[in-house]
């Protein structure tokens, strides 16, 4: 009887590991090259521009468009302005919002606030390296982008939720 415990004790672990193993979130699976992101100083050249959020999954800001504008801080030397709108699918405004940050930052967190509401969530923003073997120096860095409710500990710990495509 106690081989027969430890034998079922042993496939019930080994079968909770390949269970937590194989399982992971569903955006990242087949969108993002990691699941340990190494994320590199935001290229301020590179990062302006008209984004589509892309999802693996059907999620509330997947489709939604986000436009990043990026300049040096005139007031504040040293700094970068950075602003972030986001529109809904229909092309409506959603969220939109701004921050500073220095020139070497590895990512850009801003409060975005709906129109004619008060709601508010943390847009967190960041450029990483397509493949692990690439340096930050490579040519094509991957976006990604993550929302979160404020005051949220996620933000702090977790990588990108969606990525962002550019378009024109």
């Amino acid at each position: 009887m106690r081989s027969f415990n430890k034998v079922y004790s042993a496939l019930f672990v080994g079968l909770m590991a390949f269970t937590c193993l194989s399982v992971r979130p569903a955006q990242a699976q087949h969108v993002f090259p990691w699941p340990s992101p190494l994320e590199c100083p935001i290229r301020w050249h590179k990062i302006r521009g008209r984004y589509a959020v892309k999802a693996q999954i059907i999620s509330a800001y997947a489709g939604h468009i986000v436009v990043i504008n990026a300049r040096q801080s005139r007031s504040r030397r040293g700094l970068e302005y950075l602003q972030i709108t986001q529109y809904n699918r229909e092309g409506q405004l959603y969220a939109e919002g701004t921050t500073y940050l220095p020139k070497n930052a590895r990512y850009a967190r801003a409060i975005l606030t709906q129109p004619f509401s008060s709601t508010e969530y943390v847009v967190r923003v960041s450029m990483y390296r397509r493949q692990p073997t690439e340096s930050c120096a490579a040519a094509d860095l991957v976006t990604g982008i993550s929302f979160y409710p404020v005051n949220s500990e996620r933000v702090r710990h977790a990588g990108p939720q969606y990525i962002l495509i550019p378009i024109q």
